[in-house]
């Protein structure tokens, strides 16, 4: 097997870090408008949920893909270095920022979406640097002790597990089974959990570390995965769309919690898997536009959260409706930050240190 970019899933990750602007000023905004209207409150709050429901599952499914094929590619020293340089070193950078900033009086701003201490939001939204952190090493360190004890027959069975995820509809439906058997990963609204706490939550967790094995498991027969995701793509879409569209109605009516969480669930398995398939079907090459942002969506999602609480503050001053800052702090946060990434980051040491190549330079094999 041989390493090569896919650029479709480069461009389907960068799309998810980019959500994060839009999700983030959607979740901050009404902390500006105390005074909005019920229906505003309800719409984007709806903004929100639409999103939240596939962003980081999405996200730990790829980055699942992308950490298999970053061990063929650099080895297990070279995975540990590579995550050490872009996440973990991260991690600890900017937890030791948030920490002198937050210690002293907590989060206020934190405090319409829940606790306002320290520990419940010692991460903010760089949370799931956090959780990926300890997923990827967990599951590595466990490849490394079923491939020391019989290399050759776990890989096999790695092979033939990828060859029978086909992501028709019924296995969408299986893994969606799968992951009720984790209990509390929905929280009392019905919706995934959302968490900034310095502790990880354990069902989140457990959830996201199920979205990266799969992924990292697919990758093992990647070929035939990536055309079942393809063939797939629009029925999954549609489906994910449909279950988690009738979650709000499932509110309306009372029904049972089971029932929500199977069907909010069955939201997140389709909507995700169906998302790749369509990157895959249509963006199988990269493109100037995804390019740009598969090279700065990174940078983008660090530093936006500063524009996002500047711009929605200035605008929440200026008289500004609500749904006239939503659109201008969102694309403006995004804007300043990606092209700050192409003005005074890219090709810098810090743009090497953090995408440990040049995302550009495609192409390069090696093998296992």
């Amino acid at each position: 097997m041989s390493f090569r970019r896919f650029d479709a899933l480069d461009s389907a990750r960068a799309s998810m870090m980019v959500l994060g602007v839009f999700v983030h000023t959607a979740l901050i905004l009404p902390l500006f408008y105390p005074n909005r209207s019920y229906g505003d409150g309800l719409a984007i709050a709806g903004i929100y949920q639409i999103i939240h429901i596939f962003r980081m599952p999405t996200f730990f499914f790829l980055a699942g893909i992308f950490g298999s094929a970053l061990l063929l590619k650099s080895s297990y020293i070279g995975f540990i270095i590579s995550r050490f340089k872009r996440i973990v070193s991260v991690v600890f950078v900017a937890g030791a920022i948030i920490a002198a900033v937050l210690l002293p009086n907590g989060c206020q701003a934190c405090s319409a979406v829940g606790s306002s201490s320290y520990m419940d939001n010692g991460w903010l939204h760089l949370w799931f640097l956090f959780y990926l952190a300890i997923i990827s090493h967990v599951v590595l360190l466990i490849h490394w002790l079923f491939s020391r004890l019989s290399e050759d027959g776990y890989k096999r069975a790695l092979g033939y597990l990828a060859s029978k995820i086909t992501f028709n509809p019924l296995w969408l439906v299986l893994l969606s089974g799968l992951t009720l058997l984790i209990p509390g990963y929905l929280g009392n609204d019905g919706a995934l959990k959302m968490t900034f706490a310095l502790i990880p939550n354990p069902s989140l967790l457990a959830v996201f570390t199920l979205f990266y094995v799969v992924g990292w498991i697919c990758f093992y027969d990647i070929d035939q995965v990536l055309i079942n995701l393809k063939k797939w793509s629009w029925l999954n879409l549609v489906i994910g769309g449909l279950a988690g569209g009738s979650v709000g109605l499932l509110s309306v009516f009372n029904v049972s919690f089971s029932l929500h969480a199977f069907t909010y669930t069955c939201g997140m398995w389709f909507i995700t898997v169906g998302l790749v398939g369509i990157f895959i079907r249509y963006l199988p090459k990269r493109t100037r536009f995804f390019g740009f942002f598969i090279d700065a969506s990174y940078w983008v999602y660090l530093w936006h959260v500063i524009f996002v609480l500047l711009f929605a503050y200035l605008f929440s001053l200026a008289g500004f409706t609500l749904w006239i800052s939503l659109t201008l702090t969102s694309l403006l946060a995004l804007l300043i930050t990606a092209y700050s990434y192409e003005w005074f980051v890219k090709d810098t040491l810090v743009d090497k240190w953090l995408s440990g190549r040049r995302r550009r330079e495609l192409a390069k094999t090696s093998s296992r």
